[in-house]
């Protein structure tokens, strides 16, 4: 699950919904992190989107990790995508309000 700068490049393109279409031609379906814009998901014709949750930072580690958690449990039980991308987010940002991998 690449960001929006390497999904971009992986698909030498400059234009991030093209990139995950792009992407998701190839593998199936791909899903981009925005950062504090969200994310989208593409099955290579459409593409969703799901925007961040608002939350206070305290520390990035681990937040990237919990989103694919979040999203491939979803997936597991059966969610839609869009629904995926919701529960990827909301997993994110629990993570994002933790202080790093351990404690002290």
């Amino acid at each position: 699950m690449p960001t929006a700068a390497e999904a971009c490049l992986l698909a030498d393109t400059t234009d991030v919904e093209a990139a995950a279409r792009r992407l998701a031609a190839h593998y199936g379906r791909a899903v981009v992190t925005l950062g504090a814009a969200g994310a989208i998901a593409s099955d290579g014709v459409g593409v969703v989107h799901a925007p961040a949750e608002a939350c206070e930072r305290t520390d990035g580690l681990g937040a990237g990790d919990a989103f694919s958690a979040g999203y491939l449990a979803a997936m597991r039980r059966g969610a839609a995508p869009a629904e995926a991308l919701k529960a990827a987010i909301a997993v994110a940002a629990l993570a994002l309000r933790r202080p790093g991998a351990r404690p002290g």
